[in-house]
């Protein structure tokens, strides 16, 4: 499916809040820092929150920019884990909602272990 990025005018809105959680995933999370530098980004409507195919990591403005710098982060590093673990690739045959729900439950056990902020607005952390 393709994705229709925001207009540039709206997305200039929130460029220095995205640098700046760039730059803190550069200096502070630098386990992560190769993931980002190799994603293009794209602020898009099209998704109801974010979710990265591999090649793009597409964030729903409203919903992302809503959410402290905590929860940001924790979305960033969440999207760039499952390039990290190639869950794009490795879903093979398997059906896609619950491999994607089964990625996120282990992504979001090892981002809490990881000590970030879990935003109250993602789905729970199994137990």
């Amino acid at each position: 499916m393709a994705m229709t990025p925001i207009p540039q005018q709206d997305a200039e809105k929130y460029r220095e809040q995205l640098t700046k959680q760039f730059t803190k995933v550069m200096l502070h999370h630098a386990f992560f820092a190769s993931a980002q530098m190799k994603l293009d980004f794209m602020l898009t409507l099209d998704v109801p929150t974010a979710g990265v195919d591999g090649r793009t990591c597409f964030i729903n403005p409203p919903w992302f920019f809503g959410m402290n710098d905590g929860e940001q982060l924790f979305v960033l590093l969440h999207e760039y884990l499952h390039c990290m673990l190639l869950h794009m690739f490795r879903r093979g045959a398997r059906e896609a909602i619950p491999f994607n729900i089964a990625g996120d439950a282990i992504i979001n056990a090892l981002l809490q272990e990881y000590a970030t902020q879990v935003p109250a607005r993602v789905a729970p952390i199994m137990p």
